[in-house]
């Protein structure tokens, strides 16, 4: 009679593992399709942003050049020379946000790499989810450069991810990477509300 319990608990035990990691793995799939297309329709609008600044920038210094050589002078150079600085200052600021987007979506990224990490050791396989899991150590470290609310936090996961990864690879999964998301979801949250 125990061993028939101990069995169909061991086999319920092991369905809801396998269900677990089917939802997480179709959870992880949507995460990646949403970030892309979001990625995709930023990246988009500011390639467009940035192309029609440097076409500003362009033309207002065409018509700088023109208007210096031309000999009247005075009021029509000085407001070319104004809408030239606006426009670089325009440019500039377009480019920081490109590059906080970058850096926002390497991070979402990292954030994708540690759930498909997770999904790799709940299928026992611990070399690859623990290589999956330190390549994510590049991106959250310079993320925590450009997001100054979440600085240290990020970088506090550098020594919990080796010691997560050691553990994986020596086969031990008692441990999951629920930290080290919890961390990653507060960061992104933060950052996508300022």
């Amino acid at each position: 009679m125990f061993v028939k319990t101990c069995a169909t608990v061991g086999a319920l035990l092991l369905v809801w593992l396998c269900v677990d990691a089917v939802e997480t793995r179709r959870d992880m799939q949507s995460l990646k399709i949403g970030l892309h297309s979001e990625l995709t329709q930023l990246n988009a609008r500011l390639d467009r942003v940035a192309r029609d600044s440097r076409s500003e920038v362009g033309q207002l210094s065409a018509r700088l050049a023109a208007a210096s050589s031309a000999p009247k002078g005075g009021g029509d150079s000085d407001k070319l020379k104004a809408s030239l600085a606006s426009a670089k200052k325009k440019l500039a600021s377009v480019e920081k946000r490109e590059k906080l987007n970058t850096q926002l979506a390497q991070l979402q990224g990292a954030y994708a790499r540690v759930l498909e990490a997770e999904v790799l050791s709940l299928q026992k396989n611990g070399t690859a989810a623990a290589e999956k899991l330190l390549a994510t150590k590049t991106a959250i470290f310079k993320s925590s450069t450009l997001f100054p609310k979440s600085k240290s936090e990020l970088k506090g996961l550098m020594g919990p991810i080796d010691v997560l990864a050691g553990r994986w690879k020596r086969g031990d999964f008692k441990v999951g990477a629920t930290r080290i998301k919890k961390v990653l979801q507060t960061a992104l949250k933060k950052r996508t509300a300022s």
